[in-house]
């Protein structure tokens, strides 16, 4: 067959297909290519700075989101394309879509968080008058590529892969993050990385952040007197990015001062640790209401044990704990949303102490063997060592509203402002005697080989290095 009858072949081929293929409606192709675009119905591309009429209904833009102001930092940063589109990134519609919580599985449900740490709640802790912000944003997908470990790879070649290993080229990577903020009661000092501002408004430029990956911001205010009243600074910092060409967004609670009465109720304690990475990690995807960060600490089990065994990360880690943990975790976590909180103390009776026992055993769901008549059997809900640990209750307490408001985590059904028993004193930190300790040294072991010489058996034994912890400073 000779090269030119080749050519014509291939080229009626074409036409054929090009033909076929016109016969297929758009919307089909979209379900053939990306099926998750079949709830869109449509795949015509759009700007995400498109005008809100050119959208389908329900959709969001960068329009509706970030101040007219910022949209224009963003295309002099070179961070909006020619076309209006994120770097180049071409969404079809519903790709701005915010991502339905309710129907993703958990790892989906909050891809990107954004938490604040501050250096001060209250004014009397300011430094000449200045409040440093730091934002840590995270990327909260599990990465789909992997390195590849040799079985014989040692300990340190295994870190050495690891560390060597680009996890930015990973799909789940977000990409094009941003922190945008507006100051609200505050005036911007200086960021890093530097941030470009307008007027009370600013976005900070992060960069591509890979799965599991935390990226950081400071930021340093300046906060004009508050009157001692409770102030919120900012309009709550807000994370965007790109992930897989849709567009995910973090919310953080609002910066926010306190009344210089409230300081004690802001202290970060070894139990309360309101700067923990992990704790502020779980607030970010939790949000900074007092009755979401309620219920979700009150989600944790009951175990009952006697003092502060875990405090705020171990509690976190368990997802379980005593009275006394997890009203630490449950008090970290207000307190770094800027909610005073404190503990409450009192003693159940034996009926509610027995409730909250009978909730570490779950109801049985199938039978697993027999236990023959006469059998001497447990009863932990009549335990007179379990009764007496969990009749000693503690609880948190959290100025909202005006007025202090009890938070009880430990039983599942409690409601908020409900108490199981009367408190007889509160206060801002557990006493060092609710302490689990740990103590380390080091033991030296000296032989003489003339213990006559010395006289004594020729062994004496020293620590040339011992030390006490708290239990709660251990975890992770």
């Amino acid at each position: 067959m000779s090269t030119q009858n080749i050519s014509y072949r291939i080229f009626a081929i074409s036409i054929v297909t090009s033909i076929l293929f016109s016969l297929i409606p758009l919307p089909t192709w979209a379900e053939i290519i990306h099926p998750t675009n079949q709830q869109n119905n449509h795949v015509s591309p759009m700007s995400p700075l498109a005008a809100p009429a050119q959208q389908a209904a329900g959709e969001t833009n960068f329009a509706s989101i970030l101040p007219a102001s910022v949209q224009t930092q963003m295309e002099s940063l070179g961070m909006i394309g020619e076309d209006g589109t994120p770097e180049g990134i071409l969404f079809d519609r519903g790709a701005l879509n915010q991502l339905d919580a309710a129907t993703l599985p958990p790892s989906l449900a909050n891809p990107i968080s954004i938490a604040r740490i501050q250096s001060a709640y209250v004014p009397n802790a300011l430094d000449s008058g200045t409040l440093e912000i730091e934002f840590r944003v995270t990327n909260n997908q599990n990465p789909t590529l992997v390195p590849q470990i040799p079985e014989n790879a040692t300990v340190t070649e295994t870190i050495d892969i690891v560390a060597d290993f680009d996890f930015s080229a990973d799909p789940n990577t977000i990409r094009n993050a941003i922190i945008a903020d507006e100051l609200t009661a505050a005036t911007f000092a200086t960021s890093i990385p530097l941030a470009e501002t307008s007027a009370s408004e600013l976005i900070i430029n992060l960069g591509d952040i890979a799965p599991l990956a935390t990226v950081t911001a400071t930021m340093v205010i300046t906060v004009p007197a508050t009157g001692g009243a409770f102030v919120e600074l900012d309009a709550g910092a807000r994370a965007f990015g790109s992930l897989k060409g849709r567009q995910v967004i973090g919310q953080a609670v609002p910066i926010t001062l306190a009344p210089d009465s409230f300081a004690q109720y802001f202290i970060d304690t070894p139990d309360a640790d309101i700067n923990d990475e992990y704790m502020l990690n779980a607030l970010a995807q939790v949000g900074g209401d007092p009755t979401a960060i309620f219920e979700y600490v009150q989600d944790f089990g009951f175990e009952t044990y006697i003092g502060s065994l875990r405090g705020t990360r171990g509690t976190l880690w368990s997802e379980a704990g005593n009275s006394v943990d997890q009203s630490s975790l449950l008090i970290a976590m207000l307190r770094a949303s800027g909610v005073p909180a404190r503990y409450a103390h009192g003693t159940l009776f034996t009926q509610e102490a027995q409730t909250l026992i009978a909730s570490m055993f779950p109801e049985p769901v199938s039978v697993v063997g027999h236990i023959p008549a006469g059998t001497e059997l447990s009863s932990p809900t009549t335990d007179p060592q379990l009764i007496m640990e969990t009749i000693d209750h503690w609880w948190a307490q959290a100025y909202i509203g005006g007025a202090w408001v009890n938070l009880d985590p430990s039983f599942a059904n409690a409601t908020i402002g409900q108490t199981f028993t009367t408190a007889v004193e509160d206060m801002a930190e557990l006493p060092d005697t609710l302490r689990h300790k740990v103590t380390m040294a080091a033991k030296v072991e000296q032989y003489s080989a003339f213990p006559a010489l010395v006289g004594y058996d020729g062994q004496t034994i020293i620590r040339p290095l011992e030390a006490t912890f708290n239990s709660v400073e251990l975890v992770g």
